[in-house]
């Protein structure tokens, strides 16, 4: 399976744009009081977004469209077909997401801490 680049991890966490259209993001980062808790200190929100890729892994990504279709803790997209039977969706790649690096953590929480002060 492969990895999701940083950027995509960062949309599919935190939430922003991709390609766009807005993603919300799988993590809660800008609603209260989680946002204020998580952005408290660096510890927290590298444990919130450590919390959140271990509860939703993996990103389904639609190549053809170039768009984020779903975060999930399902490495399989089901759906119903017009016969209300239930199997894989065709045409997703699937990429795990991964914590990035400290430094980009960083990044990522001081990027975080302005947009919600502005």
């Amino acid at each position: 399976m492969n990895t999701a680049s940083e950027e995509l991890t960062r949309v599919c966490i935190i939430g922003g744009d991709w390609n766009g259209r807005g993603c919300e993001g799988a993590n809660t980062f800008w609603e209260e009081p989680y946002a204020t808790e998580s952005l408290e200190t660096f510890e927290a929100f590298r444990a919130a977004v450590a919390d959140c890729i271990r509860a939703c892994p993996f990103v389904h990504y639609d190549n053809y469209a170039e768009q984020i279709v779903q975060v999930s803790n399902d490495s399989e997209f089901s759906r119903y077909d017009d016969g209300r039977n239930r199997g894989k969706r065709k045409g997703l790649d699937v990429l795990r997401l991964v914590e990035p690096d400290e430094s980009v953590l960083r990044d990522w929480y001081e990027d975080l801490k302005v947009a919600r002060d502005a």
